[in-house]
């Protein structure tokens, strides 16, 4: 029997993304300096090409990508690559309330440190919230920079926890905005979300939980005493899963959960999380990269449906994310 087309071209859609991000892993983790300054340079002056249209270039043709002769590689081409490159602008980030008013210097407590690192011209790094069109191609944003772009990190055992760059900077614009009240946050860092939302004359208090006693005197040594409302925050140490538990109910206007390190550990905790906030009736909770988490999901169960099709009309419905975020608080073992 013939395949029906909605349902083979849902397919092409989930070969291309997982192809895709595959490619995009392998070039962020193990390469991500390939593209240089050189590269660029000669690109653009003797193919008279844009700059992000250069970089592309270069990537395309790392990933191994025939554009003009393979229908599969335009595809790809198209669909996310020249879509998700933008040039960034070191200044826009240096203006950071974050970034501008709070020095963090060179300091470590136990497996904990603050450092700097730094990003070298046209260096690849993700920028932002994942963006998916309404056939479920998921397209994070990378982007680099024209020179070299410097920026503080909490390290643990030498791994970077969190730092103020484009990516958390980007990704905590729309959770800060929405900051009111009385303010729950699980999970402390550089004390980041914290200080923002601190700084918004709509929040009165700000509570933050964190398990590790380094990360607190990290903070509160260097960092708190630099906040221009230090007094609206409250640091508890403790397990925040625990604690969300009691918590959750009591008086809280905003929560706002950040425990993970990425999508990839973030999707166990996420789907604990949204158990315990439909079992404690509270205000809606904001998760740090949800969208990204959302994609780990969406890939799980459109394998599952792969392998055991619904109704053809119910199947995009269980794509998006409403749907995926109602499952994940119902699921019963975690992902």
């Amino acid at each position: 029997m013939q395949e029906p087309v909605w349902d083979a071209a849902l397919r092409q859609v989930r070969e291309d993304r997982d192809t895709y991000f595959r490619l995009l892993a392998a070039y962020l983790g193990e390469c991500p300096r390939l593209v240089t300054r050189e590269m660029m340079e000669e690109l653009t002056s003797s193919c008279a090409v844009s700059r992000p249209r250069a970089f592309c270039a270069v990537l395309s043709a790392a990933f191994g990508w025939e554009e003009e002769t393979d229908a599969d590689a335009h595809r790809l081409f198209h669909t996310y690559l020249l879509p998700s490159v933008r040039e960034l602008r070191a200044d826009d980030y240096r203006a950071d309330p974050y970034f501008k008013n709070i020095r963090v210097p060179q300091k470590r407590v136990g497996n904990w440190s603050l450092t700097e690192e730094r990003y070298a011209p046209y260096e690849g790094l993700l920028c932002g919230p994942l963006s998916v069109t309404p056939d479920f191609a998921e397209i994070p944003p990378l982007g680099y920079f024209t020179e070299e772009f410097a920026f503080p990190a909490v390290m643990q055992d030498g791994r970077e926890w969190m730092a103020i760059k484009p990516n958390e900077i980007e990704t905590m614009r729309v959770p800060v905005s929405h900051a009111r009240g009385n303010v729950l946050t699980l999970g402390l860092g550089m004390g980041y979300y914290a200080y923002l939302a601190s700084e918004r004359a709509e929040v009165e208090t700000v509570t933050v939980v964190e398990r590790d006693p380094a990360v607190i005197e990290l903070f509160r040594t260097e960092l708190l005493p630099q906040f221009g409302h230090g007094e609206k925050i409250r640091v508890v140490e403790g397990d925040a899963l625990l604690l969300a538990e009691r918590e959750f109910c009591r008086g809280y206007d905003t929560i706002f959960a950040d425990l993970w390190h990425d999508a990839g550990d973030g999707l166990p905790l996420y789907v604990k999380l949204r158990r315990i906030e439909a079992a404690a009736h509270c205000v809606p909770v904001e998760y740090w990269v949800e969208d990204m988490i959302l994609s780990e999901l969406r890939v799980l169960v459109w394998r599952q449906l792969e392998r055991n099709p619904p109704p053809s009309g119910v199947l995009r419905t269980m794509l998006s994310a409403d749907y995926l975020r109602d499952l994940a608080k119902d699921m019963r073992q975690e992902a």
